[in-house]
């Protein structure tokens, strides 16, 4: 705790901004759980934080290193000096505010339920869910927990440590639905046909993710929300959604061409 503190105190006194820039690398920390924003398939990483990151790095005229870091080790892997920005699937938080600073909201969405074909017809409604012996799993320290607990409070919550293993266990009936993002649902929808989406089940508030800095980092915060507005603006963002199966697309699209745009 000292440690960490101290490191605070060192990094809210520096210009993170010009350190890349004169170190000529961009360090991101993100944990390559996440299918479709940050995957590491043990080789290399792929997504749309990835092609993200690639994009924030050229814009400041550095390469990009990524940093694979657990997801509860993201924050504290900030102050540590460990890498510069987490990305990764983060939903944008108000009590993750006080830890660090977050960027601009992307990608917003609401939350869905995934199962299997099977069971499609069986829970199509928050009331056949919501049953005891129905099993949900959610990620481990995410808002999903509390927000299944809200929904379905006489079903059983099963939380996983890893995003990864939760579809597999939908897959293999450990459990009966996966609560999670709807661009993560589409995703493997899309790309598995043995799960689905229950689409009546996108009710609740919506949300965005974000990237995470050390605080007091404004100059580099205010480039990357200048940047992510570009990208906005440009529409690669919706482009780069579906060049990940994050959206339903009827098209192919040639989303690293308007990164040179």
């Amino acid at each position: 705790m000292i440690l960490i503190a101290g490191c605070l105190r060192f990094i809210t006194q520096t210009d993170l901004l010009e350190i890349i820039r004169k170190r000529g690398v961009l360090r991101i920390g993100t944990p390559g759980d996440y299918h479709a924003l940050s995957y590491f398939d043990g080789q290399k990483f792929v997504g749309y934080d990835i092609d993200m990151a690639s994009y924030l790095a050229e814009q400041l005229g550095v390469d990009v290193d990524f940093v694979l870091t657990e997801r509860p080790e993201l924050v504290s892997g900030l102050y540590l000096g460990k890498f510069d920005i987490a990305m990764g699937g983060i939903p944008r938080t108000v009590s993750r505010q006080f830890e660090v600073e977050q960027t601009r909201g992307y990608m917003t969405f609401s939350h869905a339920l995934l199962v299997t074909a099977e069971n499609q017809e069986r829970f199509h409604s928050f009331e056949k869910v919501n049953l005891p012996g129905v099993k949900v799993g959610v990620a481990i320290g995410e808002v999903y927990e509390k927000l299944a607990g809200q929904y379905f409070p006489e079903a059983t919550i099963v939380p996983f440590e890893n995003h990864l293993n939760i579809p597999l266990a939908v897959r293999s009936g450990q459990i009966d639905a996966m609560m999670t993002e709807m661009p993560l649902a589409l995703f493997y929808q899309t790309t598995e046909k043995q799960l689905k989406v229950i689409r009546e089940q996108t009710l609740t508030a919506q949300n965005q993710f974000s990237y995470l800095l050390p605080v007091g980092q404004q100059r580099l915060l205010n480039m990357v929300n200048l940047i992510m507005d570009e990208v906005k603006l440009k529409g690669v963002e919706q482009q780069l959604m579906a060049k990940h199966t994050l959206i339903e697309s009827s098209g192919s699209t040639e989303a690293e061409n308007n990164f040179e745009k």
